[in-house]
């Protein structure tokens, strides 16, 4: 209520009244306080329970669905790194390593000639080992020239190999066992540790 209206207020109750203008002031009055407080919610207040979709005006985080009310153009949106999928306009994180998103699936995906290795992508000619990426040599000459899970095959010495994955399958005559295993009977067993 603003000062001009309290003024009139107050001069009307100090006058002499009826009781009907009386009561026509103070419901008058009431109705007025009420809609003040709904009004200050604005007419962009939201309802509880609900949240704002990106795009839409915000002041803070908590009135996103996505949780970030952009400080910049104060409008819902991701948060900085993350991909909206276009098909449900939610918020995904961001790819990481050499993936890239697909907004047909909303998922991140290795481009085509690649094969998934954890949170990356290797080449054709890469191995992936424990989640990473590796190059194996064109040429080895032992097995630490390899990567893991693979062991130099075919070398002689003074002579070059090829890194080989690691199978375990059978041993001898110049095809040795992985890492953890030794040759028994032209087989790769385990290899058992006496403590």
């Amino acid at each position: 209520m603003n000062d001009l209206k309290f003024d009139e207020a107050t001069k009307a109750l100090s006058g002499t009244t009826s009781r009907r203008q009386a009561l026509k002031l103070m419901m008058t009055t009431s109705a007025g306080g009420v809609l003040a407080l709904v009004g200050a919610g604005g007419a962009g207040a939201i309802a509880p329970g609900r949240c704002r979709k990106n795009g839409t005006t915000c002041r803070q985080n908590i009135e996103c669905c996505s949780e970030y009310c952009d400080p910049a153009t104060l409008q819902c949106a991701c948060t900085p790194g993350a991909e909206i999928c276009p098909s449900t306009g939610s918020c995904v994180p961001a790819c990481t390593g050499t993936q890239v998103f697909n907004t047909q699936t909303c998922r991140c995906e290795c481009p085509p000639g690649t094969t998934a290795c954890g949170n990356t992508c290797c080449t054709s000619t890469q191995a992936c080992t424990s989640g990473v990426c590796c190059q194996n040599p064109t040429t080895c000459a032992d097995a630490n020239d390899c990567c893991p899970g693979f062991f130099c095959t075919g070398f002689q010495k003074g002579g070059a190999g090829t890194c080989t994955p690691c199978l375990n399958r059978t041993c001898g005559s110049g095809v040795g066992c992985c890492d953890g295993f030794v040759c028994v009977k032209g087989l790769c067993v385990p290899q058992f540790t006496t403590a």
